[in-house]
């Protein structure tokens, strides 16, 4: 089967679409940061309470999943291990200035950045 060449018009649609959906993400991750301490408290408390996981639905808006808690722990190290990581990220980016590394693969993306809202 031939492959049909996208027209400029198909093109745009497709940038237009990505540029409104990635302005809707950015605000609903604005709203995210604003509620997301609160729910955790409430679902520790009401919903979960000593289990590990737990269903949630919203009837109202047809949303049902599994809610459950994750932990991410973060490490201060010894200086010792902090310098030798520095170390290491310097030999890296002199692989990378001279050649030495390899590089496997690049990915492009498009980045968007928006003006904040004037409340």
């Amino acid at each position: 089967m031939k492959k049909t060449k996208p027209t400029q018009e198909l093109l745009k649609n497709a940038f237009d679409n990505l540029l409104r959906i990635r302005y809707l993400l950015s605000k609903l991750k604005e709203e995210e940061e604003e509620y997301k301490e609160m729910a955790l408290q409430y679902a520790e408390l009401f919903i979960l309470k000593d289990k590990v996981n737990a269903i949630v639905e919203d009837q109202q808006q047809g949303i049902r999943g599994m809610v459950s808690v994750a932990e991410r722990v973060q490490y201060e190290y010894p200086d010792d291990i902090q310098k030798l990581e520095k170390k290491l990220k310097m030999m890296k980016e002199e692989a990378e200035r001279n050649g030495t590394a390899r590089v496997v693969g690049v990915t492009k993306y498009l980045v968007f950045r928006f003006e904040k809202d004037k409340k």
